[in-house]
């Protein structure tokens, strides 16, 4: 099976946004905390009190293309390689099955674990004899 190529942007881009999320938090947590305190002096501390808000809402909007973008190329993949009418699983763990006919259901046979069958909730049906 072949990696989808934009697991490592994502990878990327959440290390990316990790690192902007934490010195943007802690740039305000130093404004609110050393009010007379100039951060001037570190870039990082300038570039993201200028454009901390942006680049968060950015990289969030890149995230979540980028989301999107891996989950429908892998369903896009997964559409190609399933046939119609339904995965072939079924055959490998039930040798007997056919994957032609779906399976049919006998009155002998009891449900499966999860299942309903109405036949086994109803009483036993009594024969009314005929009147002539």
């Amino acid at each position: 099976m072949r990696r989808n190529p934009f697991y490592p942007f994502l990878v990327l881009l959440g290390g990316m946004f990790c690192v902007t999320a934490c010195a943007y938090t802690l740039l305000l947590l130093r404004s609110t905390h050393e009010e007379g305190r100039d951060d001037s002096s570190l870039p990082l501390m300038r570039f993201l009190d200028r454009y901390g808000a942006q680049l968060l809402l950015a990289e969030v909007g890149l995230l979540a293309l980028a989301t999107v973008a891996a989950i429908g190329l892998d369903h896009k993949r997964d559409l190609r390689q399933t046939p119609p009418w339904g995965p072939t699983d079924t055959a490998k763990s039930a040798p007997s099955a056919s994957l032609a006919s779906p399976p049919s259901e006998s009155p002998s046979r009891s449900p499966a674990l999860g299942e309903s069958s109405s036949a086994s909730l109803r009483p036993p049906r009594q024969e009314q004899p005929h009147e002539s």
